[in-house]
Formats: structure tokens, C-alpha cells, sequence
């Protein structure tokens, strides 16, 4: 039995991977150390080869992509002929490169295939042209059984699984090369084990050995290892005839797990995420002072993106797939519990706002029980430009508490479009005040003319819980009533000039122009413009001016975050006629 102490969060990753493929439950988990069997750790090859393939399958990737265009399709024909033709050509293109892609690659690793394909190829091409949907389905069915076949399955998937997953993280090791693509299934997984296991397998048993003072099966070892450090003893004893384990005391240790011997160097092409070239992750840029790993650390960091979750986030003006994680302190089993929900929700809903909800809305905290720090971790790598971008934070609590805990003062859901929702719950995240955030968006629907704004509105009251530490106001928020005072003089300009009168004033077209003015004044922080014109406002509308408002002009009253609370609210009401219009029809009803 191997104790593994688990602490920093590029090992947790590892550990969460291990956990995912142990079905059996063999691993003991307590709080944050691991005990696995050597057994197990000698088993890992075939278990970790079968995880990715029935995880990652690209045969049922392509099968749900071929099925769903077809369905979908099939919903564009009638009668035999096509009533929705942009349906029928996008979906058309979908499958055709769908299969094509597959079936190409069936050819390069299957050769004997390569008829059969060629002309499986054109008979779907055919089919869609000649909307012959029976045929279409016959030669789809066909594609899917070849693309399923565990032989074929196991070689298209791995070889994505290693270019595309493994690689970001794995650096420069022998089994990620593409020469060894060609290989069969199972000579990668002997690969694998010859490079990874073997080694490892040998130091574990090696250690039980010293423990036990075992010089016996430790000669025994040593005689039948070709691994380093075998081979390097042998060297070092070439005329010993009884084991000596004074090598093995003089070993380093490890400096990710406590207890194993640090036998390699923690570098840029030993795990990628590390750092952004292959020099800055030593000390002073120095190789000799660069810290020392163990096989087993090694084996943590090369599975560590299986532990993770993959999705898309906006870095600077590009979306792409990020590796994003979530690290509970000292609790290796919900960090997983954690991460398999948050993977679930991203499967299900593909929002980030979603997975981070779902993955704690559901945690009991016993009074007075310490909470666990959970930490976000966002990576991701460029092999070839040698580049890593890395963003880690503690996720905050208080945030976390408001988007859980009240359902009837705050919906996320109410949050729109899904990019300023998850730009949002980004920002939040960082503890960043995302005043300016909601500033573009308000110029924006502004602009663009939109009579909702309740989404607005929605963001202000997500901001203002935060600041008041996610604890409930019995009242409405400033937010609320400074929304409703701009829907209250939004309803004055643009209300009926009588009963069935479907003429509006024309200071309704007024308004975007005085909400551009407060808008401006609201930003620059211009108290006395923005007081002015609300002021005047009111006057227009017969309406008497609040105490808040009249507070406005004293900075110790009203402090710079609460004037960006009461400016935005007040502007996105004063916009919201489609709301007031709404409620409006419903008390005459």
C-alpha cells in the first residue's frame, strides 16, 4: 500500500484523475491522503487506456453527431421533397464531413478498408443529393458500425485523446510522439508501462524492501530491473554480491510527494502547465537549482487534464478551450465529488455560471464547521509556441452564497446574452467590482434601442449583494428602488394620453438622450450633472425627488459604490419600457 500525501493543486488534479478510474473503490481516501495498492498502481496501464476510450470515444462522438444532423434533417423533408433547404444543406455538410473525416481516418490506420470506405463515401453524397433518406440511413448505419469497432475505436480515439488532451500537459515524453500513433492498442499500453510503470513500480517495491530490511527480494529487484535506477546501482556496485541500500538513502526527496525519492527534474517538459518557457521555472533561471520530482509525481501530472474540466472562455478577443479545475483543500473526495458535477452541468448546459452553481449549491455546512478553501484553476498550453497561460483564485464564498441562496431576490438566469452573464460571474469571481462591466452593457442595449432591462438590473443586484457580504435584506435593495424610481418616470413620458390611444408622447424619444447624459455623468463620477438632470426630471414628471437622491451630493452618505448602484439602476429603469408596458397591461387586467 502506497501513501500518497495530496497538497498542491497540480497533484490534486492527478489524484482526482485516479479517482475517476477507480470503479472498484480500491483507493482508501483520507481527507487529502490517498492509499493505493501496488497492485493497482501495476494495473494502471489498462485501466487508464480503458477510461479514455470509454470516456472520449470518438466512434460515439461521431455516432451522435451523424445521428442528430440526420434527425434533424430528416425534419426538413416531406413527401420526399425538401421544404427547409438551409436545414437540409447545413445539416447535409454535417454529415458529409462528419463521416468523411471518420472514414478517412478509418483508411489511414486500416488500409484494407480503403474500398469499402471510398465508396461508402460517395453513396452518402449521392443519397444527400438525391434525398434518398432509406439510403441515406443504410449508408449512416454502416459508417457508424465501422466507426465503432473496438479496434478502430481504440486507435482514433487514443491517438486524439493523446494529441489533443494528454499532450497539454504530458511535455516531451516518448509515448505522446506521433510515431507512435501507428502503434497497435495494445503496444501503447505497453509503451505506456515501460515508460511510466515499470520504473515506478520498481522504486514502490523497492521502498517496502528498506522497510523491511528485505536484502533478499531487494537483490532479487535490482538483479531483474533494467530500470534507472537499477541500472545506475549496479554501476555504482559492480562486484557486489549482497544488496546494499545506502545508494537508495542518499536519494533526494521528493517535492510534490512526501515519502518518495526525487528522481527527475520538475520542469517545463516534464509538465507543461509549470511555465511558459523551458528555462523561467528553475530558480534564478539556474538548472541545477531545479527542484526534483518522484515517478509517482510524474504520473500524477502527465493524467492531470483527465481530472479536469474542459470548456470554452474568452481570452482576450479568442474563445478557446481552457482546462478549468476546482481544488478543495485538504479533501481529495469532494474536490472530485466537486469536479464531477461541475463536469456534468458544462456536459449538460455548456455555461460556466451553470457548472460553478451546480458544483456547490448542493453542500451542507454544519454550523461552526470550518469551510474547506476551494480554489478555481484555469490553464492552458501552447506546445509549440512553448506558452501556458494560468489563472488560479480563490472562489469567493460570498459570491457563491448569492448565487445559491436567494432564488427570489437574484436569478442568474435572468442574466443576458450568456457572454456578459459569464463575463459576470468571471469578474465576480476575481472579487473585481464589475461596475465598468455593466456600465458597457447599459450603453450597449442603449444603443441598440432595447426595452429590457431587467437584465441590468439583475447584474447591479448580484453586485450589491456581494458588497453586502451575500447576507438577505428584509427591504428591497437600493438596486430595486432605484430601478422602480426610473420605471415610475419611464411610465410618465411614454404612458397613453388616454384610453385606447395608441399615440405615445414624443419625450419618450427624449429618454435615450437624457440616458446617455446620466450615463456619461454616472462613469465620470460627475455627481452634480447627474443630480441636475434627475432632478429636473422629477420636476417634468410632478414627482417628488427621494431622500436618497437628495443625499446624493454627500460623498459620506452616499459613498462611490453606492452612486454607481443608484446611477446604473436608475438609468436601466428609466430605459425598461417593455417592463412598464407589461405591468401596466397586467393591473388593468
Amino acid at each position: 500500500m502506497v501513501k500518497v500525501l495530496i497538497n498542491d493543486w497540480p497533484f490534486s488534479m492527478g489524484a482526482t484523475a485516479l479517482l475517476r478510474m477507480d470503479i472498484e473503490k480500491q483507493i482508501i481516501c483520507k481527507s487529502n491522503l490517498l492509499e493505493i495498492p501496488i497492485e493497482w498502481i501495476e494495473s494502471l496501464p489498462e485501466r487508464l487506456f480503458s477510461y479514455l476510450i470509454n470516456t472520449y470515444s470518438m466512434g460515439n462522438k461521431r455516432e451522435e453527431q451523424l445521428k442528430r444532423s440526420l434527425q434533424k434533417l430528416s425534419s426538413s423533408i416531406e413527401d420526399a421533397d425538401v421544404k427547409k433547404k438551409e436545414i437540409y444543406t447545413f445539416n447535409s455538410d454535417i454529415i458529409k464531413s462528419t463521416a468523411k473525416e471518420g472514414l478517412d481516418r478509418v483508411v489511414k490506420y486500416f488500409p484494407d478498408y480503403k474500398d469499402e470506405v471510398t465508396e461508402l463515401v460517395l453513396n452518402i453524397n449521392t443519397a444527400l443529393k438525391e434525398v434518398a433518406l432509406d439510403k441515406l440511413e443504410s449508408y449512416i448505419s454502416r459508417t457508424i458500425d465501422l466507426l465503432k469497432q473496438p479496434e478502430i475505436d481504440q486507435k482514433l480515439t487514443l491517438n486524439v485523446v493523446k494529441a489533443t488532451l494528454l499532450a497539454n500537459s504530458g511535455g516531451q515524453v516518448s509515448f505522446l510522439n506521433v510515431t507512435k500513433n501507428a502503434l497497435s492498442y495494445k503496444e501503447q499500453i505497453a509503451l505506456f508501462r515501460k515508460d511510466f510503470i515499470d520504473p515506478l513500480v520498481f522504486e514502490l517495491k523497492m521502498q517496502q524492501c528498506i522497510q523491511n530490511q528485505d536484502t533478499e527480494q531487494a537483490w532479487k529487484l535490482i538483479q531483474e530491473s533494467e530500470c534507472d535506477l537499477a541500472v545506475e546501482w549496479k554501476k555504482k556496485n559492480k562486484k557486489a554480491t549482497t544488496m546494499d541500500f545506502s545508494y537508495f538513502y542518499e536519494l533526494p526527496n521528493c517535492s510534490g510527494i512526501e515519502g518518495q525519492w526525487g528522481t527527475l527534474t520538475y520542469e517545463e517538459m516534464m509538465f507543461m502547465p509549470l511555465a511558459s518557457n523551458s528555462a523561467n521555472d528553475f530558480y534564478n533561471g539556474q538548472r541545477k537549482n531545479a527542484p526534483v520530482i518522484s515517478k509517482l509525481a510524474r504520473i500524477l501530472l502527465f493524467i492531470a487534464p483527465i481530472g479536469c474540466v474542459s470548456y470554452k472562455k474568452m481570452i482576450g478577443r479568442e474563445e478557446q478551450f481552457v482546462y478549468g479545475f476546482l481544488h478543495v483543500e485538504g479533501d481529495c473526495l469532494e474536490t472530485k465529488r466537486r469536479n464531477d458535477i461541475f463536469l456534468q452541468s458544462f456536459n449538460r448546459d455548456k455555461l460556466f455560471s451553470k457548472a460553478l452553481v451546480s458544483s456547490h449549491e448542493k453542500l451542507v455546512h454544519v454550523e461552526n464547521e470550518r469551510t474547506n478553501l476551494t480554489v478555481l484553476i484555469e490553464w492552458i498550453t501552447y506546445s509549440q509556441a512553448k506558452k501556458t497561460l494560468l489563472e488560479y483564485r480563490v472562489v469567493n464564498e460570498v459570491f457563491i452564497k448569492t448565487l445559491v441562496e436567494h432564488p427570489k431576490r437574484f436569478d442568474l438566469n435572468k442574466i443576458f446574452p450568456v457572454t456578459f452573464r459569464e463575463q459576470l460571474v468571471h469578474q465576480s469571481l476575481r472579487n473585481n467590482d464589475t461596475k465598468t462591466l455593466i456600465f458597457e452593457e447599459l450603453r450597449r442595449n442603449i444603443t441598440e434601442n432595447s426595452k429590457i432591462y431587467i437584465s441590468i438590473k439583475m447584474a447591479l443586484v448580484l453586485r450589491e449583494l456581494i458588497s453586502k457580504g451575500g447576507e438577505m435584506m428584509e427591504q428591497k435593495t437600493l438596486t430595486d428602488r432605484m430601478y422602480g424610481r426610473g420605471q415610475s418616470i419611464n411610465k410618465y413620458f411614454t404612458q397613453k394620453k388616454s384610453e385606447g390611444d395608441d399615440y405615445r408622447a414624443p419625450n419618450e424619444k427624449k429618454l435615450a438622450t437624457i440616458s446617455y447624459r446620466l450615463l456619461n455623468a454616472a462613469k465620470g463620477g460627475n455627481r452634480q450633472v447627474f443630480f441636475d438632470t434627475v432632478l429636473r426630471l422629477h420636476l417634468s414628471a410632478s414627482k417628488p425627488i427621494s431622500k436618497e437622491f437628495a443625499s446624493l451630493l454627500d460623498r459620506e452618505a452616499v459613498s462611490d459604490h453606492e452612486f454607481a448602484t443608484m446611477s446604473l439602476a436608475f438609468i436601466a429603469g428609466l430605459m425598461s419600457q417593455y417592463e412598464v408596458k407589461e405591468k401596466t397591461e397586467e393591473v388593468k387586467s
